[in-house]
């Protein structure tokens, strides 16, 4: 009697596996459920971005375009 009552567990615990993959595999293909991003950010994400940029200090500078000015050596003495 026990043995048949492990096998039917066996067979539950089976059985839910399948059914939860078969589940997740279409909520995957229809975007059911889950975390999926379409263009909202929830607020963690948001503040983890925020944490994560570089700051600039005044002390850094800034960014200029850079221009080469060729020396004519002929004429140095």
């Amino acid at each position: 009697m026990s043995f048949i009552f492990f096998l039917l567990l066996i067979f539950l615990f089976f059985a839910l596996f399948v059914v939860s993959s078969i589940l997740r595999f279409f909520g995957a293909i229809f975007h059911i459920g889950g975390r999926h991003k379409n263009g909202n950010e929830t607020r963690q994400e948001a503040s983890d971005m925020k944490t994560s940029r570089k700051v600039f200090t005044k002390e850094e500078g800034e960014y200029v375009d850079f221009e080469e000015i060729k020396e004519d050596k002929t004429n140095q003495t």
